[in-house]
């Protein structure tokens, strides 16, 4: 990769700008997909349960603002209340993989970040027709708040993002249910820097396996 591939890879508004895309596809699906399940010829069973519970546990890629790009993994709890919100937790485990040469790389003392966010979840149960088979997923948004634990300092944290879930059967009230999950999410931090604390902005890319259950 060139120099300035990753120059702009590590600019923060670009990074940013990689969601918008995924907030747009998010609102607009409210009407498309449901009114697409409307046209098909053979009408779509959208009977997702009401309330739920989903456990998540997922790995993929952390793109940091001073630390290269990395490996990560973690667990996801949520309650759906509603068949579109819910709250939940989620903790995140990455390793940084930081130049040592440079000034942030030479105060890092502990290359070990957890992050845990509690946040308010969004849902939007949707299906399509693939030929004669019924896919069904749900479409997920989530913004919230939390701690990220960073060189052994405990520093302010704010998550939003978003992703979707297919289910690799029929969703009902009745049985447990396990669905491919993917996601995107942007974390704001506090970063201890040599001289001044500053916010930084992370992109981190999913993708797991969640277990629904009734």
């Amino acid at each position: 990769m060139n120099r300035c591939t990753m120059t702009l890879f590590k600019n923060t508004y670009f990074k940013r700008l990689c969601h918008i895309p995924l907030i747009i596809l998010f609102f607009i699906s409210f009407h498309t997909l449901n009114t697409h399940a409307q046209d098909v010829t053979t009408p779509l069973d959208l009977n997702h349960p009401i309330y739920h519970h989903d456990i998540s546990i997922f790995a993929g890629n952390y793109l940091g603002d001073e630390w290269r790009s990395t490996w990560d993994t973690g667990i996801q709890y949520s309650f759906f209340f509603s068949k579109y919100m819910g709250v939940g937790i989620s903790y995140l485990y990455s390793p940084i993989n930081v130049d040592t040469h440079s000034q942030f790389g030479q105060s890092i003392t502990s290359k070990h970040t957890h992050t845990i966010i509690g946040k308010a979840v969004f849902a939007n149960p949707c299906a399509f027709q693939a030929g004669q088979k019924q896919i069904h997923c749900k479409l997920i948004g989530s913004i919230g708040a939390g701690r990220m634990h960073i060189n052994h300092t405990w520093q302010l944290s704010i998550e939003i993002g978003g992703g979707m879930l297919i289910y690799l059967s029929k969703p009902s009230t009745a049985k447990p249910h396990i669905a491919l999950r993917f996601d995107v999410n942007t974390i704001i931090h506090r970063t201890p820097y040599p001289g001044n604390d500053h916010w930084n902005s992370d992109i981190v890319t999913n993708i797991g396996i969640a277990f629904l259950l009734p």
